[in-house]
C-alpha cells in the first residue's frame, strides 16, 4: 500500500453533538475534513443566518466563520449535505 494516504475517521453518527462541541471540532486543528450530514436551516435573506441543526440548537454560519477565524489550523474542507 505504498503511497496510499493514511487517514482516521471519527464518526459521530447517533451521538449527541452540541453547538459548543462542533465549535471545538472546528477550531481544534485535529481535522482536515469535516463532513456534516444532517438537518440545516437556510436563511435566503441572510446567508450568515443559515445554520446546521445540532442537538441543542443552531450553529449559524456567522458563528462558524468567527470560530474558524480564531483557529490556528483550519480544516481545508467542510462539506455539508
Amino acid at each position: 500500500m505504498a503511497g496510499v494516504v493514511q487517514f482516521k475517521v471519527r464518526s459521530m453518527i447517533g451521538k449527541v453533538v452540541t453547538v459548543n462541541d462542533m465549535r471545538m471540532h472546528l477550531r481544534d486543528g485535529h481535522f482536515d475534513i469535516i463532513h456534516y450530514a444532517g438537518h440545516a436551516f437556510f436563511d435566503g435573506n441572510d446567508g450568515d443566518g443559515s445554520a446546521w441543526v445540532l442537538s441543542d440548537g443552531l450553529l449559524h454560519a456567522r458563528e462558524m466563520k468567527n470560530t474558524l477565524a480564531r483557529a490556528e489550523r483550519k480544516p481545508w474542507l467542510i462539506f455539508a449535505n
